[in-house]
């Protein structure tokens, strides 16, 4: 098992992500701290890039960067949206959840097989 994937596994704190349509991000926080991870996101009308993927330091191996991945998928498919993962963590999480790889725009898949 790789050390990725025992992170997702953990037990991590309690997340709150909120996407940011001004920033096009997603922002994730935990209780207690004042730090932000973001998920950089480029929206259209096709599809939406997942660009670029941010965790603080501080939240760093506690699975944040997981949680934030999984509920910014979430959040676009329940809007019928599929992603261009071009953030190398959005698809290594992809790789490793291929169940939710049906968020990924046909054109794109390559990138997460």
């Amino acid at each position: 098992m790789s050390g990725s994937e025992k992170d997702d596994e953990r037990a991590r704190p309690e997340v709150s992500v909120r996407y940011v349509p001004d920033a096009q991000r997603f922002e994730a926080t935990v209780p207690g701290s004042d730090d932000v991870a973001f998920l950089k996101v480029k929206p259209s009308p096709e599809f939406w890039t997942f660009e670029h993927t941010e965790v603080p330091e501080s939240m760093e191996g506690r699975g944040v960067g997981s949680e934030l991945v999984r509920q910014a998928l979430a959040h676009v498919r329940e809007r019928g949206v599929t992603i261009k993962p071009v953030c190398p963590f959005t698809a290594a999480y992809l790789e490793r959840h291929s169940e939710e790889a049906d968020v990924v725009h046909p054109d794109y898949r390559w990138m997460v097989e």
